[in-house]
């Protein structure tokens, strides 16, 4: 170890010639194309707070990597201290030759030490520094120093060129003579318009950009050129339409005229693209993937973005997400509208392949058509979709609004309105999948085969606080369920109807149907005219060969559900379960158990129940091929006729003081609403009736 000067240099030596002045390694030389200087700080600097000051002007502390460039700096520079140090938390440190790296990071794969060196003879020699002629060697010297060699390969502009050499020949400008061209560093904002912008395309403003930085688009019509209208870079970067219709329409339009994609993105990078307040529409990709846009990679951001008549094709492979299609780590949708996209194959609306999450909020998909997944197809995603309105899409094949293959979904305060399929899943498909539901409405979907509102197959699903209405199958209106555990509470199913002629006969559960599912819950759950073959409300069904299931249905109202066959309210076929605390009122079956029907069929299932009423199905509500396989738990009540509640005018199940207030409300008028006793007149006496009449109808 040779003793160091402040300044940073070996004792006895002087700096080489150049000392503050660039020199480049010139290519021609067998060099690197690099720029080299020596920088004297004010004060001994750590080396990497120096690496730091040089990365902050486009350079880094010089790591040498190869015998010709160790001898080249010697013998331009002489003595020069380097971005060599040890680190002290590698696994691999150990005094006096463990833990050696670059401040750059680059790999140590090189070395060149004196004979005997390193070797730590002061007991803080931590730093590399090329030294002592005629040997051109290393030897370890202190962590703190004043001078360094910088080096520079930064090239940010990609010209070929390395930006230093630029700036010292006058080629590119430095204002601040901060080292980094004034090209390459931006007040983070580029806009375009017509006229008096930056750009007058939005291609040339996203060339100009670099990271971060965010480019605000006026109201026009941007068509471009090639396969997109515009080729998003791999940096981080912001386009955002500054300008709205008064109905929330956004003005920046890009329009691919059905010749092109909108958008492209396909770098492997995980930069943050966002996309705002923009039109994208007529994208056309022949098969391919993504009319309105195409972001393979990166994180995408869509907010308040609308995909409006964007088209894809493909027969086997591409033709998916005419709308959008994306297959990047992330994606994140917020306040956008997916409208009359179609795709050939999967994903009318947005096609997600290969996203491991993604959340959507306060979307909508209307009017998109594919041949699976007419609004959105996700494959193995764990997704995210909160008060979004899901209506009107159809597929051709399978699922009409969300298909959900794989991974996870969650739906919070959804609309699922109008979807239609040529075979299963109305309004939301998964498989294989954990499905989670709340607060969320499936109303007048329709399917030619099974699940109009929903259908679940091989999944896990809790289902909570949901309102089915309307919905039309051949099996299973509201919610098919196949070979899945279920959970629901608190939902209300009315007018579904599974009575679709199709390839399968069995028309069975207007609201639900089970097939096969390994446990079924269903609790504090209103059932109310729903329509069936079998089981106008619930079928559950198993095949023989297989283990009996088991259900549970508890705290449940049934009422006006009808079959033509079986199972009035419910048909009950190879499981067995409990029906506890429910009401049945009115329900009806033009063959056997006109509130439920339990079919054994050498199956091993049964039935207990216990604590329910049974009113308007006859003396016998429960009927069976055999009576033994009935078990009665007691507590139930059984009436041939159904107690009226006239005094409940609000028709909500009981007589409170919302009746009172129908009442006081058609006071003076003939009725007929609010005339309980039916006399003609609303007055007194119907008051005193409603009072009368106080608590729970039934």
């Amino acid at each position: 170890m040779f003793a160091l000067l402040g300044t940073g240099m070996l004792a006895g030596q002087a700096l080489g010639e150049y000392s503050g002045t660039p020199v480049k390694w010139h290519m021609q030389d067998d060099g690197n194309g690099h720029w080299y200087m020596h920088h004297t700080f004010d004060v001994v600097t750590h080396v990497l707070d120096a690496q730091a000051w040089a990365e902050a002007r486009g350079g880094y502390v010089s790591s040498v990597r190869s015998t010709q460039e160790n001898n080249w700096i010697w013998e331009t520079f002489g003595n020069s201290t380097l971005g060599g140090y040890q680190d002290f938390d590698d696994p691999d440190f150990s005094e006096p030759g463990g833990g050696w790296r670059w401040a750059n990071g680059e790999p140590w794969d090189y070395s060149n030490w004196l004979p005997g060196e390193p070797n730590n003879s002061s007991g803080n020699e931590h730093g590399v520094a090329v030294c002592c002629p005629p040997l051109m060697r290393w030897n370890d010297v202190q962590l703190y120093n004043a001078t360094y060699l910088i080096e520079f390969e930064a090239d940010c502009n990609d010209d070929g060129i390395v930006d230093y050499g630029q700036i010292l020949n006058g080629s590119l400008a430095d204002t601040n003579a901060n080292g980094l061209p004034d090209v390459c560093e931006s007040t983070g904002i580029i806009t375009v318009c017509a006229a008096g912008c930056d750009y007058t395309d939005i291609q040339s403003a996203a060339d100009a950009s670099i990271d971060g930085d965010e480019i605000r688009i006026y109201q026009g019509v941007y068509a471009g050129a090639g396969d997109a209208v515009v080729s998003l870079p791999a940096h981080a970067i912001t386009l955002k339409g500054m300008e709205f219709n008064a109905d929330g329409t956004p003005l920046a339009v890009i329009d691919g005229l059905g010749v092109r994609r909108g958008f492209s993105m396909t770098h492997e990078s995980d930069s943050i693209h966002v996309l705002s307040g923009l039109l994208i529409r007529n994208g056309y990709a022949s098969q391919g993937n993504g009319g309105g846009a195409m972001l393979a990679g990166g994180r995408p951001q869509l907010l308040d973005c609308h995909f409006i008549g964007n088209e894809v094709t493909g027969i086997s492979g591409p033709g998916n997400g005419a709308g959008l299609y994306v297959s990047a780590e992330r994606l994140e949708l917020i306040g956008c509208v997916f409208r009359d996209n179609v795709a050939q194959r999967w994903g009318g609306g947005l096609g997600m392949f290969g996203v491991s999450e993604a959340s959507l909020a306060s979307c909508v998909f209307e009017s998109c058509r594919a041949d699976n997944g007419g609004a959105v197809f996700s494959s193995n995603a764990s997704v995210e979709l909160v008060e979004c309105e899901i209506r009107g899409n159809t597929a051709s094949d399978d699922v009409g609004g969300f298909y959900q293959q794989g991974g996870s979904i969650t739906v919070l305060d959804c609309t699922f309105t109008e979807n239609a399929s040529g075979d299963d899943g109305g309004g939301l498909f998964a498989s294989d999948s954990i499905v989670n539901v709340a607060d969320s409405n499936f109303i007048d979907n329709v399917v030619s085969e099974d699940g109009a509102g929903m259908d679940i197959r091989d999944s896990q699903l809790q289902l909570i606080n949901s309102f089915f209405d309307g919905n039309s199958a051949s099996q299973g209106a509201g919610l098919m369920a196949v070979r899945s555990d279920v959970d629901i509470r608190a939902c209300e199913f009315t007018e579904n109807m599974a009575l679709t002629p199709s390839s399968n006969e069995e028309k069975a559960g207007g609201a639900i149907e089970f097939h096969s599912c390994p446990s079924m819950f269903v609790f504090e759950c209103t059932f109310t005219a729903n329509e069936a073959s079998d089981g106008g409300a619930l079928c559950l069904q198993n095949p023989f060969d297989e283990p009996v299931p088991w259900f549970n249905i508890v705290e449940c109202d049934f009422e006006s559900n009808v079959v033509s066959g079986k199972g009035g309210a419910i048909y009950i076929g190879s499981n067995f379960g409990l029906i506890q605390s429910c009401g049945f009122r009115g329900n009806d079956a033009s063959i056997l158990g006109r509130a439920v029907f339990v079919a054994d069929a050498g199956g091993g299932g049964s039935l207990e129940y216990a604590s329910s009423s049974f009113c308007g199905s006859s003396l016998q509500p429960i009927e069976t091929n055999d009576p033994s396989i009935l078990v009665d738990g007691g507590g139930n009540v059984i009436d041939v006729e159904c107690d009226s509640c006239d005094a409940d005018v609000s028709e909500d199940g009981e007589v409170s003081v919302n009746d009172l207030l129908v009442v006081i409300a058609m006071w003076g008028t003939s009725g007929p609403i609010g005339d309980v006793d039916g006399d003609g007149a609303v007055n007194v006496q119907d008051l005193l009736l409603v009072i009368q009449a106080w608590g729970t109808c039934g």
